[in-house]
Formats: structure tokens, C-alpha cells, sequence
């Protein structure tokens, strides 16, 4: 029957409703049928995913499949035979780009020193968008073998295809997270001298070791801090390969926020969402004074 498209599917669901939540990573496409707009039977398929509901600005192209679903993959087992639309236009599938160089410095702040040999895959991930007020249109295109180019073909545009109604929305927002309870992950020393984990007070005297749960797909992440949360004016940041770091704040009233990187986005386009300011407050150290009465 006519190709029609079921959902994105990741460590959620989305039909593409307004209702429907944003995937924290790039999905898994799962669709039904196989003729084209003209009832052609097709046994490969394509998907492509767009910025707008025209599926003019392509923004992702997956290798061709046999199957009704797609899954990115950073690693693909091997190379596919390249590819041209139906118009006559070569493309290069997400999945054969070379990959993205990723970002190891934030200006000031130690610079992430990449092992050698290290490789982080093809560029296959998408930027974040305000789902569900904006988000991506992705359609799937039958595809055949074109024996005269050598090369798999589109069997129809994908303009005509989202026209006809073939198109479906999906948003990307990603997930970065230092809070639990609405409580920071923090550990430092109180101003009693004892090793303490934050509080409601999240007072600690000396310089507290703050630690976020992983962002899927962050590879690195930046720590900013600053002396307000609105406006957030960056005193100092870190880019690090770690979930934890050791502020070193000075005493006074803080706001510590953190974002992941992930190195499967485009070359200067790695950014993620920056989690909501913590508050902390570094206390000054407090003296006693005892007065001994002479013998």
C-alpha cells in the first residue's frame, strides 16, 4: 500500500502531534507501505528530514534501506553506493559524511586534549529546536537502481511527496540535568568542618565539588558560574571531559549551570541546552576567639 509514516523513536515515542514530547537524540524513523505517489511498488527506501513542511532546506539524508524503518548510526558497517535525487542532484547520506571536528576549547578554561586515534563518527545528530512551536519535517522516498548512473535513484521528489501529505514533525531537545529533587549535586566541607552533601541551605565553606547526570550524547560538557542567575555572567567556565569538577569560588553567593557537547553535530554547532542555574553559597571562614584568664 502507499507509504505512510508511523513515528520517531528513541528513548521516546512521537507521532508528530503538537502533544507529542522531543526526542533527546536523533530518532529512529518507522514507517508503513512501500508504492510511490503513482503506486509504484519499491523495495528500498530513504529518508530525508527537512527544517521546513515545504522540504525545501534538507538538513539529513539516511543511506538508502530495504526495510521500513532507519536508525542514524555514527559508525555504519560499510560504504553505500552514491546517490542521486530524482532531478539529477549527487548526495552523500549523514551517515558517509566525514565527521564533524569537535569542539576541545571554550576560550578561556582548559582546552580538552583529544587522545590520538580518537574517532566520534559521522555527523548524524540534529540541533536542538522550541518543540513544539518549531521543530523537523522528515519524509521517506522510494528509491530503485538506476543502472546507466551506477547508483541508487529517488523515484519521485520529495517536494511532491510532503505536498501529497507524506510528511510528519518530530523536535530535538536535549536533556542536560545537574539537579535531582531540586536539590545540586554538590559535596563540600560546612562551616563546622564536617563533609557535607547540599542542602536547602547549600552552604558549604571552601571550594565544593558540584557533579550532573550524563546528557545523552554529550561527549564533554561546560561548567559556567557566575554571581547572578538572570542575567547568567559568566565569572569563570571549564570544559571538561568529566560529570563532577571542583569550583574554585570564592566566598559570597554563586549560580553554576552546565551544557554537554556532542561531537555528532556539525563543526561549530555542538552546543546543547544549559541546564537551569544551582545556587550555592560559599561561606567565609568564622573565628572564635577565648579569652584565658591568667593563673
Amino acid at each position: 500500500g502507499p507509504i505512510n509514516l508511523e513515528a520517531t523513536v528513541s528513548d521516546t515515542v512521537s507521532n508528530g502531534s503538537m502533544a507529542s514530547p522531543a526526542h533527546a537524540l536523533a530518532p529512529a524513523f518507522v514507517w508503513s507501505g512501500n508504492e510511490a505517489l503513482d503506486g509504484t511498488p519499491a523495495q528500498f527506501f530513504r529518508v530525508y528530514v527537512f527544517t521546513d513542511s515545504a522540504c525545501l532546506n534538507r538538513v539529513f539524508t539516511s543511506p538508502v534501506v530495504s526495510s521500513q524503518a532507519y536508525a542514524p548510526r555514527a559508525f555504519p558497517g560499510g560504504a553505500d553506493a552514491s546517490a542521486i535525487t530524482y532531478d539529477g542532484e549527487a548526495i552523500t547520506p549523514n551517515e558517509q559524511a566525514a565527521e564533524a571536528t569537535p569542539t576541545t576549547s571554550i576560550g578561556t578554561g582548559a582546552a580538552l586534549k583529544i587522545l590520538d586515534g580518537s574517532t566520534f563518527g559521522a555527523p548524524i545528530d540534529l540541533w536542538d529546536v522550541k518543540w513544539p512551536s518549531s521543530g523537523y519535517y522528515w519524509t521517506v522516498i522510494p528509491v530503485g537502481w538506476n543502472d546507466l548512473a551506477s547508483a541508487w535513484q529517488d523515484l519521485e521528489l520529495a517536494q511532491d511527496a510532503c505536498a501529497a501529505g507524506r510528511v510528519s514533525r518530530f523536535g530535538i531537545s536535549s536533556r542536560p540535568s545537574v539537579t535531582q529533587n531540586h536539590a545540586p549535586y554538590a559535596t563540600g566541607l560546612s562551616a563546622s568542618g564536617k563533609l557535607v552533601s547540599a542542602t536547602k541551605t547549600n552552604t558549604f565553606y571552601g571550594e565544593p565539588l558540584v557533579a550532573w547526570t550524563p546528557a545523552p550524547q554529550a561527549w564533554a560538557y561546560e561548567l559556567q558560574w557566575s554571581k547572578t542567575a538572570y542575567p547568567f555572567n559568566p565569572r569563570g567556565k571549564r570544559l571538561t571531559w568529566d560529570t563532577s569538577y571542583v569550583l574554585p569560588l570564592k566566598p559570597g553567593t554563586w549560580f553554576y549551570r552546565v551544557r554537554g557537547y556532542d561531537f555528532n553535530l556539525p563543526t561549530g554547532a555542538q552546543e546543547m541546552a544549559w541546564s537551569q542555574p544551582v545556587k550555592l553559597v560559599v561561606a567565609a571562614p568564622k573565628f572564635r576567639v577565648v579569652y584565658a584568664w591568667p593563673h
